[in-house]
């Protein structure tokens, strides 16, 4: 099979410097070929032109066809530059993309060609970007241009010949969102960055516009889409072929859900793709094949019914039904116009793969990536959401010759983001996998949104571009060439997007990016960016961060365009991660999950270990109820962070103040405490001294961690870091879900810091910390309504007691309390899953353990798509109750395609029978998935 694209075809032939040396005075002059038609030449011409007066203060004439100047620059198309060397010709016309380029500059003469229209304008902004010196960052506002131009007296070139084609055919940046304005400025930079665009409204606009005419590559312009069939099959059609619409209860409905097996639907939808390829050449639009963006009112009837394959009929998936029409509609469109561009989404409902479907090799697939994580790779196997898609895809390429991605990183929306890690590291895998490219949604900054802002509601949308300036630029470049070192093209921008506030802003974007790609949370369209809210729960994080912006705004002096961009830094800190952050510590409880560990973790002091980034904080220490009250609190303010792995506690401690550091006086220590899910109130510890030794002696009735506690501590001038390995080998198994009680406290010459202030002594109120992911809501019961009730918990006679500061549940006669656990990684599914449900309980009387088990079926007639069906109620476990608390626990495994509600049920008994139930976990048996990435 012929390769889709090639990677930079670039050849670089240098000359004696100074002896064939092109230099731009004032009697050069840009020669466009072409003549005055030739838009996107003319346009080049105009940039070029522009650019060198920015940057010498020389004007350039620009004329058509011919020219009698000493030195020339010509830009045009390999068939009408006929200087262009026989070799660079050559290459060019065999690459594959029309946006690939020749630059020539040989003598006095300097050529730009471009394999066909379009391709002169891309070889025009790489010459001004890799000879000339210019950036282009953001959408160019009346205040700031948004641009880096360097100031020279001369402009001088030694030869050479540079021959580039992007490795991918689509770099698409899709209006949207916005009215019919064109964001002239949003869509500018776009081009000059690399990526294609399109016009706001349909494929005739971009022929009638001049905006469109000077920017668009051909590839850009595509008609179809969500209206490839209704807008073929009119609702004015209806009173006279009710059957071209689906049939739904029995009846045709009028409205844009067609009939698509219908011959003559199939018929009309060829001849609106044929008006099309008659008026406008073959190679100017893309054809694309969707349905309306709906779930449900799908055509059913017997024809529509019988495309549907084997399987039983599924409202919510009619894949196999769409991709065999429109197979056969390409068939038909190929045989009058053999290099039609036919493209079909691969989408929502129709995006799973296809029965005894095999496209023509001319056809490209579409495949839409929304419902996948932007916060991992999309090959990541410990990203739930990116794991199907991964699967997918690659199911995709068995079945297509040519695939394209659709990507929804700004519908998310991402709000000033650190993408760039993963962009790159994407766009890479998308090569290696034959992709021909992707096109993202794009709200470009100086857009006509719709619907219009509400007056006083703050409006995001420009500042998704914005916002991320980075990302484009590093992405627009990379789409050309993915081998290229982002964090160069990075320091490389920001250095000139911030001139003498670099220093600083360096700094302050490397600790961003730190906390970004150091989360493990997941982000994307349609559940939205729920890391940004959390990056700031790193202690110390919002305060760096705020240091080094004042810094930088130091270093801005009074320069007006550099205090300008600080501010907006400033805006966007605030607005997108300071008050989200405020937000969600407001929310935080006391059910704690502790992350995984995906990097390595150096047991040495030193805190700068970029994965305790990644790790749970708390500065929540206050000396125990009664004792040695507030004096030194802040003095000795401490901070804890905790991360996990398939075998271990990994624990730092930034400790300020205590005692003045003696060798071989041991009169400040920390200890951990540690009780695992299965222990009757079993408790473990450790004590570390300051110095980093183990102390013998551990508090009355713990027992010493069985496996070699490892221990570091580094003094600093505020005091110590210490970080310590427990292994948890001998105590416990951490299963992903499941809740251990973990505490620390700080002991200074008798005086004792604790967490939460809760004693050594009071087991009952340590603070539950779930490892991994959280698979039951809840289950310490901290976290309680307006009302009383506790959140994601159900039931009938109960009630909440308070033991101190913690809260269990109190089930009297015949009480029971319930959960549903139909989302997230429980949800249904079609492999069975071993869990293992753990509880604490006392009281008087039986306690009874159910599963409700349930099956969802998928129905688009249904109120939320689909049909629940309760299959049985099953007790899984009982025990008499004693008035000591203990711990039990029970297996269970749920079965393939059903998910399960767990309930706890006080049988009748006694009048004066109760049970209190607390620390209620489901941890994953047999897939721990707690290793490294």
């Amino acid at each position: 099979m012929k390769k889709i694209f090639r990677i930079f075809i670039y050849a670089i032939i240098f000359f004696a410097a100074g002896l064939n040396a092109f230099e731009i005075t004032g009697d050069t002059q840009i020669v466009v070929r072409g003549g005055k038609s030739a838009a996107s030449a003319n346009f080049a011409a105009a940039e070029i032109a522009g650019y060198t007066e920015k940057i010498s203060g020389i004007k350039l004439l620009t004329v058509q066809n011919k020219s009698m100047a000493p030195s020339q620059i010509i830009i045009g198309t390999v068939d009408n530059v006929k200087e262009l060397p026989v070799s660079a010709a050559k290459q060019l016309k065999a690459a594959d993309s029309p946006d690939a380029f020749a630059i020539v500059c040989s003598g006095n003469t300097l050529i730009i060609a471009g394999r066909d229209q379009g391709g002169e304008l891309c070889g025009t902004y790489a010459f001004l970007d890799g000879k000339m010196g210019v950036r282009w960052f953001r959408a160019a506002t009346e205040k700031d241009p948004y641009e880096y131009v360097p100031r020279k007296k001369r402009i001088r070139f030694d030869d050479f010949i540079m021959v580039r084609e992007p490795a991918f055919r689509y770099r698409q940046l899709t209006h949207s969102g916005a009215a019919g304005r064109i964001p002239f400025n949003g869509q500018t930079v776009a081009v000059r960055q690399g990526f294609q665009i399109n016009p706001p409204w349909n494929y005739k606009r971009a022929f009638q516009e001049k905006f469109y005419q000077e920017r668009c590559s051909m590839l850009s312009v595509s008609s179809g889409s969500h209206g490839a069939f209704y807008n073929s099959v009119p609702e004015s059609l209806y009173s006279k072929h009710p059957e071209y619409f689906a049939l739904q209860n029995g009846k045709r409905v009028k409205g844009k859900q067609i009939c698509i097996s219908n011959p003559n639907v199939q018929h009309l939808v060829q001849k609106s793709i044929e008006n099309i390829y008659r008026k406008i050449p073959v190679n100017r639009v893309a054809w694309v094949f969707g349905m309306l963006d709906a779930t449900t009112g799908w055509c059913e009837c017997r024809s529509c019914r019988d495309l549907d394959g084997s399987g039983a009929f599924d409202y919510i998936n009619v894949s196999t039904r769409f991709h065999k029409t429109v197979a056969k509609i390409m068939a038909e469109v190929y045989k009058k116009y053999p290099a039609a561009m036919l493209e079909v989404w691969a989408y929502h409902t129709y995006r799973t793969i296809p029965e005894n479907v095999k496209y023509d090799p001319r056809a490209l697939i579409y495949y839409c990536t929304h419902g996948r994580c932007y916060g991992h790779t999309l090959n990541d196997p410990l990203c739930r959401r990116n794991v199907k898609h991964w699967q997918l895809i690659k199911e995709w390429r068995k079945i297509s010759s040519r695939m394209k991605l659709y990507e929804y990183a700004n519908c998310t929306p991402v709000l000033y983001g650190c993408m760039e890690d993963i962009a790159s590291k994407d766009i890479r895998l998308y090569r290696k996998l034959g992709l021909e490219g992707w096109k993202e949604e794009m709200l470009f900054a100086d857009a006509q949104f719709w619907p219009p802002a509400k007056k006083g509601v703050p409006d995001y949308r420009a500042d998704r571009a914005n916002s991320n300036w980075q990302w484009y630029c590093v992405v627009g470049k990379l789409l050309w060439n993915p081998d290229l070192d982002p964090e160069k093209i990075l320091a490389d921008v920001e250095s000139k997007y911030y001139g003498k506030a670099y220093p600083a802003m360096k700094k302050y974007h490397e600790f961003r990016r730190q906390l970004w790609n150091n989360s493990s949370i997941c982000l994307g369209y349609p559940t939205g960016d729920q890391r940004r809210e959390r990056l700031l729960s790193v202690p110390g994080a919002k305060e760096k961060l705020l240091f080094l912006l004042q810094k930088a705004e130091k270093l801005a002096g009074k320069d007006p365009l550099l205090t300008g961009r600080l501010k907006d830094d400033r805006d966007w800190l605030e607005r997108y991660w300071i008050k989200p952050n405020e937000e969600f510590r407001k929310k935080e409880t006391r059910d704690r999950c502790i992350p995984v560990r995906v990097g390595y973790i150096n047991i040495d002091g030193d805190p700068g270990d970029a994965e305790w980034c990644r790790a749970w904080h708390t500065t929540d220490f206050r000396y125990i109820s009664g004792l040695n009250k507030g004096k030194n609190a802040a003095a000795n303010k401490t901070v804890c962070s905790v991360l996990a792995d398939s075998g271990n506690l990994y624990l730092r401690v930034s400790a300020r103040g205590g005692m003045p550091y003696q060798s071989g006086k041991n009169e400040e220590y920390i200890t951990f405490f540690i009780i695992p899910p299965d222990s009757a109130g079993i408790g473990y510890a450790a004590a570390v001294n300051a110095d980093g030794t183990l102390r013998r002696t551990l508090p009355e009735k713990y027992r010493n961690i069985p496996a070699a506690v490892s221990a570091a501590v580094k003094r600093n001038k505020n005091g110590y870091v210490m970080e310590v390995k427990i292994p948890l080998s001998g105590i416990g198994i951490p299963e992903k879900g499941s809740l251990w009680k973990l505490h620390i406290t700080r002991n200074i010459a008798g005086k004792i810091l604790s967490l939460g202030g809760t004693s050594p002594q009071d087991k009952v109120n340590f603070r539950g910390f779930v490892i991994g992911d959280l698979l039951l809501k809840n289950g310490t019961f901290e976290i309680l309504t307006a009302k009383g009730t506790p959140v994601g918990w159900i039931g009938d006679k109960y009630g909440i007691i308070k033991q101190r500061i913690s809260h269990a549940v109190k089930l009297g006669k015949g009480g029971y309390i319930y959960q549903l656990l139909a989302g997230g990684e429980l949800g249904q599914d079609s492999a069975a899953r071993k869990i293992k449900v753990r509880f604490r309980a006392s009281g008087k009387g039986v306690l009874k353990v159910y599963v409700v088990r349930y099956n969802d079926t998928r129905n688009g007639k249904a109120r939320y798509g689909y049909v629940r069906k309760i299959i049985s109620t099953e007790e899984i476990y009982k025990t008499v109750l004693s008035e000591k608390e203990k711990a039990y626990s029970c297996d269970y495994t749920i079965a393939p395609d059903e998910w399960i509600g767990l309930r706890f049920v006080l049988s009748s008994g006694a009048e004066d029978s109760f049970a209190v139930l607390d620390d209620v976990s489901i941890a994953r048996r047999g897939e721990r998935n707690m290793n490294p990435r």
